[in-house]
């Protein structure tokens, strides 16, 4: 299923979502110049049978918004808050969520650790 959800400063982020809402969550973070597509392999597998897949694209690339600006970008806590848009709104308050990314998507991750720590539970907008 294709949704969309509100990450940080209002940018509209697509997302695909997929499997059952009890089994552990994956989120897959894409690279750059790349969109949520390079992981659609991964759906169709046997993975979706007994996890829920998550990815979407990033602010600024595939069907996401693309604010113009480089204050839309530069900063590691608007990537982070996207993120974390993202696993409020594909996955359950109390599912495991393991993240999943290459290239520039480990940024991302990265940004997430650091603005939000290790542990996840449902952000304060």
């Amino acid at each position: 299923m294709i949704l969309s959800t509100t990450g940080s400063g209002g940018v509209r982020l697509r997302c695909r979502v997929e499997g059952p809402t009890d089994g552990a969550a994956v989120v897959l973070i894409h690279g750059w110049s790349q969109s949520l597509e390079a992981w659609d392999p991964l759906f169709d597998r046997d993975l979706v049978d007994d996890h829920r897949l998550v990815s979407y694209d990033l602010r600024g690339h595939g069907h996401s918004d693309a604010p113009t600006g480089t204050q839309h970008y530069r900063h590691g806590e608007l990537w982070a808050d996207d993120l974390a848009a993202v696993i409020e709104s594909c996955c359950a308050p109390d599912q495991s969520v393991v993240l999943a990314a290459w290239s520039y998507g480990g940024f991302v991750v990265s940004d997430y650790l650091r603005h939000r720590g290790a542990s996840w539970s449902s952000p304060a907008w």
